[in-house]
């Protein structure tokens, strides 16, 4: 059996939905297909989550209506039988009612989440009728049945990655790389099966194969990751101070908050985080330890590859690429397949423009 995934760009108009359904019927084997929303629609479902945040339904209103106009004329281009475009109308007008009952009761971020997901429905039933009305045999399984929710390029020039061991592929997805989640493709990577990223908008290109095998001695991308928040904690007490780390760590731990990178020294430790709910809370207990200061608005620029410590040169080459950028963090050795920098957002164009053109020129 085949998997595809397909991105809102790939389901973003009526012939482009037909070009992934020629694509699916291609394979001439058993497929099973992942569908993200219509390219804009998720734009407009947030906006229609803040209006019922900000308690203006008129506003969200305003935007389900118009985004009901638009589904309604993509179905009258898709469906040619009456029957099929009777019940996908049917389908997708019970889809905006929905969004349309929001407005009675309290919003919390959890309807937020249950409203911003009607994208992928509307984009997957859509394509199911369409196959069957093509004489496909397919069946729609809601991934709300068994699952629960919980950038623009700045380099002129790039090129897609052909290959990437699936380490690499997981660092990328995690620092900005955003069309597969890491533990996506666990299963595949345990059981050594390739998987293939294509372009439904050129299909016969290439693509980039993520697989269990590693090229020696060569950088494959640079990734960012935005809306970053540093925290040092400097304390002279720290110095020989049995337990101090531990401290540190478990107040993260008590407020649920992830830490992405960590540098210390002998009389302070420095981290960064991506998610600043607790912030204050955190902060506040810190104190405790040490000196507290916070920088927000800082950006994580990664380099992956192959940066095994015995590869001379990688990291030289990289940080002569960001020798005119402020860093305020560097992260190496702590994974052989990256080295992450932590910097000013305002600077991030700059720096992957450098890093680019001293990395794969």
């Amino acid at each position: 059996m085949k998997v595809m995934k397909f991105g809102g760009t790939s389901v973003g108009s009526p012939e482009r939905m037909k070009g992934v359904c020629r694509l699916i019927t291609k394979s001439g084997e058993p497929t099973f297909v992942v569908l993200s929303a219509m390219s804009g629609t998720t734009n407009s479902l947030i906006e229609i989550s803040n209006y019922f945040y900000k308690k203006n339904p008129d506003g969200a209103h305003d935007v389900i209506n118009t985004l009901e106009r638009k589904y309604m004329r993509h179905i009258d281009e898709l469906y040619t039988d009456a029957t099929i475009k009777a019940g996908i109308t049917e389908t997708v007008k019970n889809i905006f009612q929905y969004l349309r009952s929001f407005s009675k009761d309290t919003f919390t971020s959890f309807e937020e989440r249950a409203v911003v997901a009607q994208g992928e429905m509307l984009s997957t039933n859509m394509v199911v009728a369409y196959l069957k009305q093509e004489g496909i045999k397919a069946i729609l399984i809601p991934a709300l049945d068994f699952m629960r929710n919980n950038d623009p390029r700045v380099v002129e020039h790039t090129e897609p990655v052909h290959q990437l061991n699936f380490e690499e592929a997981a660092e990328l997805a995690y620092f900005g790389a955003k069309i597969l989640h890491p533990t996506c493709v666990q299963p595949a990577k345990n059981a050594g099966i390739p998987v293939a990223l294509k372009n439904t908008m050129d299909p016969d290109a290439e693509g980039t194969i993520i697989n269990n095998d590693l090229q020696r001695g060569k950088i494959k991308a640079v990734a960012a990751k935005d809306n970053i928040t540093a925290i040092k904690i400097k304390s002279s007490r720290m110095l020989l101070a049995s337990g101090f780390l531990r401290k540190v760590f478990d107040t993260f731990e008590e407020f649920n908050t992830s830490i992405d990178m960590v540098c210390t020294s002998e009389v302070g430790v420095s981290m960064s985080i991506d998610n600043p709910k607790n912030l204050e809370a955190i902060v506040d207990k810190l104190k405790k330890y040490g000196t507290v200061t916070v920088d927000r608005g800082m950006c994580i620029i990664c380099v992956v590859g192959d940066l095994d410590w015995e590869n001379l040169g990688f990291e030289t080459l990289a940080t002569e690429a960001m020798k005119d950028i402020p860093v305020r963090m560097i992260s190496y050795g702590g994974s052989n397949y990256n080295i992450s920098y932590l910097i000013r957002e305002e600077d991030k164009k700059r720096a992957l423009q450098n890093l680019s053109a001293v990395l794969f020129k």
